[in-house]
């Protein structure tokens, strides 16, 4: 007959206890848990909910003030491809996206090699020329 208090009945008791307190801190955790996601995730719908309906049909026909300013940026936009498009070594798949700013005719019927500017052609090998003598240890 076992006593009572033998170290094996309180072993067993103590593990008991702590399975049962073990899965009430794993149950409360896993609430905790869900509560944080679900909270989440409603901070994160509100902030990229649109406030208003989307927009959708065709778009409204540009002022002319609005179309001069698109034709501002557009200009913006193709000298700042000329002056930086060409220094981008580290992506050079980035060069071919603004290729249609800097060239207007690149890949179209109106290609030929008369308008190619082989100033910049020129300057471009030369920095290239100086990279991989760089690179040679020249």
């Amino acid at each position: 007959m076992r006593k009572r208090n033998s170290p094996a009945r309180r072993a067993c008791v103590r593990m008991e206890w702590m399975r049962l307190v073990g899965w009430v801190v794993f149950k409360r955790l896993a609430v905790l848990f869900a509560v944080i996601v679900v909270v989440i995730g409603v901070c994160w719908w509100s902030m990229i909910r649109m406030p208003l309906r989307s927009f959708s049909g065709r778009l409204p026909a540009l002022g002319a003030d609005q179309s001069a300013l698109r034709d501002a940026l557009r200009g913006h936009v193709e000298k700042l491809a000329g002056e930086i498009g060409e220094r981008n070594v580290y992506s050079p798949h980035l060069l071919s996206a603004t290729a249609p700013f800097r060239y207007p005719h690149y890949h179209t019927e109106e290609d030929a090699p008369d308008k190619i500017d082989y100033e910049r052609l020129a300057r471009v090998v030369d920095g290239l020329d100086r990279v991989v003598a760089e690179l040679v240890g020249n």
